[in-house]
């Protein structure tokens, strides 16, 4: 059993803690991270990114869609939120 421990307040910490989990397929401590990170940073891309992704992983194609919304809202200039958005809203289709 792989435990990451952190400092309880660490916003990165969370952000890259679930980034950790998604890339080891552990979807719901990801997400469970990232929704962290977003309630304490929701200004922040990075962490709508990845819980995006996140998301994605554990087939929730429309909250996914959405989330990749936000980003492109806050980052409008980072060309891989279009594309992601698009991937996951063929998986609705």
């Amino acid at each position: 059993e792989l435990h990451l421990s952190l400092h309880s307040e660490s916003t990165l910490g969370h952000a890259l803690r679930g980034a950790c989990w998604r890339r080891l397929n552990k979807l719901p401590q990801a997400i469970d991270d990232l929704d962290l990170a977003i309630r304490r940073a929701p200004h922040w891309p990075f962490a709508w990114y990845e819980r995006g992704l996140a998301l994605s992983a554990a087939g929730r194609h429309r909250e996914a869609a959405n989330n990749f919304t936000v980003l492109i809202g806050l980052a409008p200039e980072w060309a891989p939120g279009y594309a992601l958005r698009a991937g996951v809203r063929l998986q609705l289709a």
